[in-house]
């Protein structure tokens, strides 16, 4: 890895060592392809696709049709003015304040845990509602993109320091340990593990260690089965994930739970097992070209929360093999630009940046993506562009108008 300081640096990763590791040569050209425009061009399709997927999805029965698409909209509106900021500040900005943001990120998350601030929906504590306003705000969704800025800006600045533990990693470690307990409290703890995973890359891209990433690894994983273990609706969430058949089930409930308790969350963990089965079915019914828009049976109470968690199997049911492939196709070209724009910016802060906003985005769709098809187990995190969400449309917009202002300073090869 290139040290910091050198001016050769601010060639960025593309010379040799960190990203450049893991993409092609070929794929660093231009090729004629002007980024910004087709990183802009992506969002737009995406954000399009997301508000008829929303108005969709929400039209059910008697229930006002258009509420949760005038929601989004609104939000929408709200979030271009912020996109347009955000493609406009130049991305250093952002570097020079990195540690003011994350103190006010931290504040933030805090107040979603306090009874004057915190609004408590389904047995979680993530929001806070806006002052003179009925809207609710996850600040989850923001200090994921201010932990981002915060790390490059640290470890493009320390790397003269940070195979060391004590001045390179334990700085970056600290936040790192902060920001996860504090989302993981409310809980939530599938937005823990997304940032803990993107987290762990940048590091990786950064220089730190191979032996410190490894500690890392096994405190986070040693950090989610605490957690798990502390939630029982977690622990279910994993055990569905078994076959019925399976004696790990049974052998684990009788571990955590007493045995008064044994055969009703066994029969609560089959019971589990129907949404999951809703979601396949949603995804089957779609074949090749779909039910056509508005056709979706499942979402008629048969899965949870079509218009946020179960918008890609909603996607999948009217649109086929053809709508999702379309989806996959977009997010595909938004890494391989995101990833392109990381290699040939011009410093290594807007190297590491462009890597974290595009990684969290591509990996947080993912994510839904495995949810929706029996993959993983639920985790809550929304599509990007794409899911009702008024902070994740908020937050992720401001992401990519960042990636959008490094792109325009980087430099082609």
């Amino acid at each position: 890895m290139l040290d910091a300081g050198c001016s050769s640096m601010e060639d960025s990763l593309v010379a040799e060592g960190g990203l450049a590791m893991f993409y092609p040569k070929w794929l660093k050209k231009d090729n004629h392809l002007h980024s910004t425009t087709v990183l802009f061009l992506v969002t737009v399709t995406l954000v399009g696709i997301g508000l008829v997927m929303i108005y969709s999805a929400s039209a059910i029965g008697n229930r006002d049709s258009s509420y949760y698409l005038r929601h989004q909209f609104c939000w929408l509106l709200g979030s271009v003015p912020l996109f347009m900021i955000a493609s406009s500040i130049p991305y250093r900005e952002f570097q020079k304040r990195s540690l003011p943001l994350l103190m006010i990120g931290l504040i933030m998350l805090g107040l979603t845990l306090t009874p004057w601030f915190g609004v408590r929906i389904n047995g979680s504590q993530r929001w806070f509602e806006i002052p003179l306003t009925k809207l609710r705000f996850q600040p989850a969704e923001m200090i994921k993109l201010i932990l981002i800025i915060f790390m490059a800006d640290f470890i493009s600045r320390k790397q003269n320091v940070i195979k060391e533990f004590r001045r390179g990693f334990l700085p970056l470690l600290i936040p790192l340990v902060i920001v996860v307990g504090l989302v993981g409290m409310q809980p939530h703890l599938g937005m823990g593990l997304l940032m803990g995973i993107v987290i762990l890359l940048l590091l990786a891209v950064g220089g730190v260690k191979l032996r410190y990433l490894v500690y890392l690894l096994t405190g986070a994983m040693l950090f989610c089965g605490l957690a798990i273990w502390n939630y029982p609706y977690q622990l279910k969430r994993i055990l569905v994930q078994f076959p019925s058949d399976s004696s790990i089930i049974r052998q684990v409930v009788e571990w955590r739970f007493p045995p008064s308790e044994v055969e009703q969350i066994i029969e609560s963990v089959e019971e589990g097992r129907y949404h999951p089965k809703q979601l396949i079915s949603a995804i089957g019914n779609g074949k090749i070209t779909g039910q056509g828009p508005g056709g979706s049976q499942q979402k008629l109470g048969f899965v949870p929360v079509p218009e946020s968690d179960s918008i890609f199997a909603i996607l999948a049911e009217e649109f086929g093999f053809l709508g999702t492939g379309f989806i996959l196709l977009l997010f595909l070209l938004f890494l391989w630009i995101g990833v392109k724009i990381a290699l040939t910016s011009k410093d290594m802060f807007g190297s590491l940046l462009a890597f974290g906003l595009t990684t969290i985005i591509v990996l947080q769709a993912s994510i839904n993506i495995a949810v929706n098809t029996g993959m993983m187990p639920t985790t809550g995190l929304p599509m990007p562009f794409i899911s009702y969400g008024g902070s994740s449309l908020v937050s992720t917009l401001i992401g990519v108008g960042i990636l959008l202002n490094v792109s325009k300073e980087t430099r082609y090869v």
